[in-house]
């Protein structure tokens, strides 16, 4: 049932902010999975069916987010109902409903909980497996991820599998400033900052200052060719007053709740 503020909500808005393609699965790198959770409750507002399965008590999920469509499941060991606690559960909950939706899309919530219970193999097998089964039933699969979880190497496997924001980000430098100048620009990112490369995307307000210091008054120009590019990369609606060189970078802005009563 959709609340007044959906309502509003849909009133103001002709597309999702974040209009991901079907058949798609995506990792969205950041230490808390707010964006990610963004995402899918904007795709439920405009008749997307949801599945969610989560490390976090639904309760308290549905508290912040307009969810209360999707089926949510809680990813614990205690056994209660609507929980999941292993990646046979979760490929079979998975599996049964994007055969059985149209226009599904599922958020998993607890690969950092899923890898510190299971080898690297198992957990890499199980997104390859999710990601043809979402393929081919033109759903979305959205995979928040700690920037920290896994070494270099074996994200860049996981990479392999979902579209990953920094390597949209990546790309769009390379593309707009040549591989040698992203190699540099990275490095003096990294030094400056005091954060790792796989850090830096989750830290928008320390990137905008540092590009700042480095290319001046020129970097708000770079930010909107930057955001633009990765729109492109990850087919999203670029919303126009985002890309206003008046106006400060692209932020993710969350979908204002209802303030308790």
């Amino acid at each position: 049932m959709y609340t007044q503020e959906a309502e509003a909500f849909l009133e103001g808005e002709k597309a999702p902010r974040w209009k991901l393609e079907p058949s798609e699965s995506y990792m969205v790198i950041e230490e808390q999975p707010e964006r990610a959770f963004e995402i899918f409750e904007e795709h439920l507002l405009y008749g997307w069916r949801g599945l969610c399965i989560t490390r976090q008590h639904p309760k308290q999920l549905c508290k912040r987010y307009n969810i209360e469509n999707a089926q949510v499941f809680w990813l614990t060991e205690l056994k209660e109902e609507n929980t999941v606690k292993d990646l046979l559960e979760i490929s079979l909950l998975i599996g049964k409903f994007v055969e059985s939706t149209k226009s599904g899309i599922v958020l998993l919530d607890g690969l950092e909980y899923l890898a510190s219970r299971y080898d690297f193999d198992a957990v890499y097998q199980f997104i390859q497996n999710k990601r043809s089964q979402v393929a081919k039933a033109e759903a979305i699969l959205l995979v928040p991820v700690h920037p920290k979880t896994f070494p270099e190497e074996k994200r860049a496997l996981l990479e392999r599998e979902l579209k990953s924001l920094l390597q949209c980000f990546e790309n769009a430098i390379s593309q707009m400033l040549g591989e040698g100048v992203k190699k540099a620009l990275l490095e003096r990112l990294e030094k400056d900052t005091g954060l790792k490369r796989d850090e830096l995307i989750g830290h928008t307000d320390v990137l905008t200052r540092n590009l700042k210091e480095i290319f001046g008054g020129s970097a708000l120009v770079l930010e909107r060719m930057i955001m633009k590019q990765i729109y492109t990369e990850l087919g999203l609606d670029i919303p126009p007053q985002d890309l206003d060189i008046r106006k400060p970078i692209v932020k993710w802005t969350p979908i204002e709740r209802n303030k308790p009563t």
